[in-house]
């Protein structure tokens, strides 16, 4: 057992590069029957997620609902998740929750003779949670740049090293058949509660996951990961008690009996690994209470169904997790009350003590007070004491009675009146104070934040336990002169070290005499980021203890948080669009912005604009290949010629708060050598209605042949839709033909205004993909277009 939680079997500690994944949804692109196609759909986005259709050069946002087809890729952004749930059309089978700053394509995905699953992970993390390997026909693919990894029903972490393309890999249930790519052709089974990791040289090498891998795994693991674990914790459980059943009626694998571990022990660990994890994650901050409980609820009631069929000496002392995780639960309130308590001992111990001391003094002047007058006369007595009561009576009033009106007199006091002196007395020890305990101390240690010559005390909490504490707002970093000083202004209190990431920061040694002064001080750059202390503090009358403070970075705003400091309008007949651009530079390079679509002139009324609808942003200038386009009556204002060149516009802006900046914006225009339209219309023909279907042209095999990837289509079932094909004016011949299921079908052209050819394909409504193929002749030289229209969305 370790501190705190579940302790699996430990092996030697080894580096394992504990990045996950998270696996996306596709769809199967160019069929045009919907029950054959596998679709992903995005079920929950956190942050920024970009989607790049298959042929397409656009980068499209993610949004909740969004389907992914083969071919798409799918791009997470810093401290960014998406959730990710595959379908073949009926019902949802995989999920893929994937990390920031991650990247996935979908290579293939088809259901049509089994379910194909084929995942290409180029960088990043991500859970992985495999429902749909049903029969010997399905198939579930990852591959990495390094790596190839075949599934079978399988709940897994992955990643890939951005830099080396490396993979690393934690199984908690299932099997998963790694296979080198390349020179390295090693295969791997993996088995739950074993990782694969990478050893000297860069060989990839399994072993037995511990506790400290989880917390490696853990550390920077998403809420939305977690919540996916916690929802498969059932399937996750089943899975790994039939295959414990199933290595006890045979023999245990290879690659497990290579572990430095003994069979009973590796069998502990798959059935400790889930209650491990989430225990973990309690401790980091991942997970509540309430969700630790209900977890281990259901592994209780798990293990006692099925405890016939294992005889595990791993099983959970339930009683003791119980009681642990209430202390757990129960500790802030604990410490409140013990708190309280103290305070309210200290008062009555105070209150109590001096009321000893008043009545001890006064016993000895009442002593003193009766053996004087012993030695007096009667006289004398008799005097002393009507003197004794004067004296009381001016010191306490008559009071007022309000019911009868008559007069009280208080007793009096007696007081002592001789002079002489009854010696000395002695002085009552202080009671030395109780030694408080690690839990009762709330700052371990004090910490300052220095910018130039001031300082300026930080507040940090207590997180899951005692020793992990965190700084709640991120810092502001905004010169070059801050840094961060760690320090105890309690004498019984003394820092031995403090470490940041790992590494020991500077300590302060004004007197030169090499023994430190306690204070350490790190320095904080201009930039985000999280950071790690790890302080080493030692008490006068406790053990030493180490605190991990966690501590995050930002910087102040500035022109590079403007996500889109102007926007960009592509007006056709004075009909707006939108236009979206994107960073053409290095990645730190605000300034250089791209529209990477070309834009389609096909007529004289196509204009571009240039407006800003942020009320703190205004525009000053902008030049047109060194020309300027600003006008009194249309504003920033340009229109578009009816050829193939390339635009540079230089926009100078205004901030209120950041100052002037200036960008440069390159724009391509293409002349199409044909039109595709959107057609709505009523059945009876009376009512009919064209919008542009932007697309996309790359090259094909040969010279004259083109690949065409049009924009999403959208329909109303209500009407009557077509996709709508004309030849230009230069255009001698166009014939059209439309793929369906293996055979290319011609369609029949129809005459249209001014002699122009119209070819018009009505998909039959719920068709969510087609594909075309267009010969167009001009001058003499025909050309062959691979049309696809790749999602088409039919609303009601």
């Amino acid at each position: 057992m370790s501190e705190g939680g579940i302790t699996l079997k430990r092996w030697s500690i080894v580096t394992l590069i504990a990045i996950f994944l998270t696996v996306s949804i596709f769809s199967h692109v160019g069929t045009a029957e919907a029950s054959t196609s596998r679709v992903a759909i995005i079920s929950k986005v956190e942050g920024t997620v970009e989607v790049q259709k298959s042929g397409g050069k656009k980068i499209l946002k993610g949004f909740k609902g969004m389907s992914l087809n083969q071919g798409d890729i799918v791009t997470t952004g810093k401290e960014s998740s998406v959730v990710l749930k595959f379908s073949n059309g009926t019902s949802e089978d995989d999920t893929f929750v994937l990390e920031s700053s991650a990247k996935v394509t979908f290579s293939k995905l088809s259901n049509k003779s089994g379910t194909i699953t084929k995942v290409s992970m180029l960088k990043g993390k991500a859970w992985v949670d495999v429902k749909s390997i049903k029969n010997k026909d399905d198939e579930f693919v990852l591959e990495t740049p390094t790596a190839i990894m075949g599934v079978r029903g399988t709940n897994f972490f992955v990643g890939v090293d951005p830099n080396t393309g490396l993979p690393s890999l934690a199984v908690l249930s299932g099997n998963v058949n790694v296979t080198g790519s390349g020179n390295n052709t090693d295969q791997f089974n993996v088995y739950p509660a074993s990782a694969l990791t990478v050893g000297g040289q860069d060989q990839l090498q399994m072993i037995p996951i511990d506790n400290q891998i989880l917390a490696q795994m853990l550390n920077s693991t998403s809420s939305e990961v977690m919540a996916a674990i916690l929802e498969s914790a059932q399937k996750i459980i089943s899975e790994n008690q039939k295959l414990m059943n199933q290595f006890s009626t045979t023999t245990f694998p290879t690659e497990i009996n290579q572990f430095p571990l003994a069979q009973n022990q590796y069998t502990d660990n798959v059935y400790n690994l889930l209650l491990a994890l989430a225990e973990e994650a309690f401790k980091l901050n991942k997970i509540d209470g309430n969700a630790l409980s209900e977890l281990q609820q259901k592994i209780k009631e798990q293990q006692l169904v099925n405890s016939e069929l294992h005889g595990n000496k791993g099983d959970v002392d339930w009683e003791f997790e119980a009681k642990k995780l209430s202390e757990q639960q129960r500790l802030e309130k604990l410490k409140a009350e013990q708190a309280k308590k103290d305070a309210l001992k200290k008062e009555f111990l105070a209150s109590e003590q001096k009321a000893k001391e008043d009545k001890l003094k006064q016993d000895r002047l009442d002593a003193l007070e009766k053996l004087w007058l012993a030695k007096q006369s009667q006289a004398e007595r008799d005097e002393y004491e009507r003197k004794k009561q004067e004296r009381l009576d001016e010191q306490q009033p008559n009071q007022g009675n309000s019911n009868s009106g008559s007069t009280v007199s208080p007793k009096p006091t007696e007081t002592p009146g001789p002079t002489e002196n009854p010696g000395p007395t002695e002085t009552p020890k202080p009671t030395e104070p109780p030694t408080p305990t690690w839990p009762q101390i709330e700052k371990p240690f004090d910490l300052q934040l220095e910018i130039g010559d001031s300082s300026t005390a930080m507040n940090y909490k207590r997180g899951a336990s005692i020793t992990d504490l965190l700084v709640k707002e991120p810092i502001v970093v905004s010169s070059d002169d801050v840094s961060l000083v760690f320090k105890s202004t309690d004498p019984s209190m003394q820092l031995l070290e403090v470490k940041r990431d790992g590494e020991p920061i500077y300590e302060l040694d004004e007197d030169d005499d090499g023994n430190g002064d306690g204070v350490f001080i790190t320095h904080l750059s201009q930039e985000r980021a999280e950071m790690r202390f790890t302080v080493t503090v030692k008490h006068n009358k406790l053990d030493t203890k180490e605190f991990n403070l966690n501590v995050a970075t930002e910087v102040p705003p500035s022109w590079s948080d403007i996500e889109k400091p102007f926007d960009v309008q592509l007006l056709k007949n004075e009909l707006p669009t939108d236009l979206n651009y994107s960073k053409s530079g290095q990645e730190d390079d605000i300034t250089n912005l791209l529209i990477e679509r070309e834009i389609p002139v096909n007529g004289d009324n196509v204009s571009l604009a240039i407006i800003t609808s942020d009320q703190n942003i205004q525009i000053l200038e902008i030049e047109q290949n060194g020309v300027s386009i600003k006008n009194p009556d249309t504003g920033f204002l340009t229109q578009l010629g009816q050829q193939k060149t390339e635009l540079i516009f230089t926009i100078t802006v205004q901030h209120n708060t950041f100052g002037p900046k200036i960008f440069k914006l390159i724009v391509n225009t293409v002349v199409q050598p044909f039109n595709i339209y959107e057609m709505w219309g009523g059945h009876d023909g009376s009512v009919v209605s064209y919008l542009p279907a932007p697309y996309t042209i790359s090259t094909g095999v040969s010279n004259y042949d083109y690949v065409i990837t049009v924009d999403e289509i959208n329909f109303t079932e209500q009407y009557l839709n077509a996709i709508v094909f004309n030849r230009k004016d230069d255009a001698d011949e166009m014939l059209l033909h439309v793929k369906v299921g293996d055979e290319w079908q011609p369609l029949e052209m129809n005459l249209h205004l001014q002699d122009s050819v119209e070819y018009k394909h009505y998909p039959t409504p719920g068709t969510d993909s087609i594909q075309y193929e267009l010969v167009h002749t001009r001058d003499g030289i025909t050309e062959t277009y691979l049309i696809n229209v790749p999602s088409i969305q039919w609303n009601n």
